[in-house]
């Protein structure tokens, strides 16, 4: 049909800080891992084995004009947190819409909870990981929605410089897929 589809998907992979910040068990650390868990870390594979793992992945989906675009780290959730907390309006835009989906209420109180907890991170894996670990108990469809309306606010689509800087502050698999998508064969 001449139709490029993309197929997005998650890694799956934790970054070795994750275990401990995502199930909030000081006990989980590399090395002291259970032996009976049903996740993986990055340490758990080797470059012959990650580049197995993502192959498989991709063969899974793709042919005539499906490709398919892997996280380059965890999900979908934890990508744009890793990518988007370093850029200041996508920070503010995805610290809004995680503040929707937690709270009841969106108020500067409880929009500093999120800061908080999200800034016990010393680098941008575990800042990420703490984002990401509120969706243990809270809705990503939600967050979909209020990060969409968030983004829709802050990056003009008219306006070419802030369609520059919304490209800059999202995961690159992500840019790759729209851009798939939208190109004409």
């Amino acid at each position: 049909m001449g139709v490029n589809v993309a197929c997005i998907t998650d890694r799956d992979i934790m970054p070795d800080c994750a275990p401990k910040i995502y199930y909030k068990n000081k006990d989980y650390v590399k090395g002291s891992y259970p032996n009976n868990r049903k996740w993986h870390v990055e340490s758990d594979y080797d470059n012959a084995e990650l580049a197995a793992y993502i192959s498989n992945i991709k063969s899974k989906a793709s042919g005539q004009e499906i490709k398919t675009f892997l996280s380059g780290h965890w999900t979908l959730e934890y990508e744009l947190a890793f990518y988007g907390l370093k850029k200041k309006r996508m920070r503010e835009c995805l610290i809004h819409a995680l503040t929707r989906t937690v709270y009841d209420e969106f108020s500067e109180k409880n929009t500093r909870k999120i800061i908080d907890e999200i800034d016990k991170g010393t680098d941008i894996q575990e800042q990420a990981t703490y984002f990401y670990r509120k969706f243990r108990s809270n809705s990503k469809a939600e967050f979909a929605q209020y990060l969409s309306v968030e983004l829709e606010s802050e990056f003009n689509q008219g306006d070419a410089e802030d369609q520059e800087e919304l490209k800059r502050s999202l995961p690159s698999y992500l840019v790759k897929a729209i851009t798939y998508v939208t190109e004409r064969t």
